[in-house]
């Protein structure tokens, strides 16, 4: 092939140092993930402590006027002699 043993170590060594760097990034992603994991269920106890058992509406919304509803979909007919192979 035309590679010496040594250019083959030296390639081997940088592989295995990057291997070793994205372990490592991977690593410190997981605290982070776990750190936030963390502020965000201490910030959902306090928010739940702080707000009653009461809803609160958006004022102007009227929950009696019913919303119109649009069709999801509409329907195709194909025809034959468009489609026939």
């Amino acid at each position: 092939m035309g590679m010496s043993p040594e250019e083959i170590a030296k390639v081997k060594e940088e592989w295995e140092e990057k291997q070793k760097k994205k372990q490592e990034k991977e690593k410190v992603k997981e605290k982070e993930k776990k750190d936030e994991s963390k502020d965000g269920d201490e910030q959902k106890d306090k928010d739940k402590k702080g707000t009653d058992t009461k809803t609160f509406k958006a004022p102007g919304s009227n929950s009696s006027t019913p919303i119109p509803q649009t069709p999801t979909h509409q329907r195709f007919t194909l025809h034959r002699d468009y489609f026939a192979s």
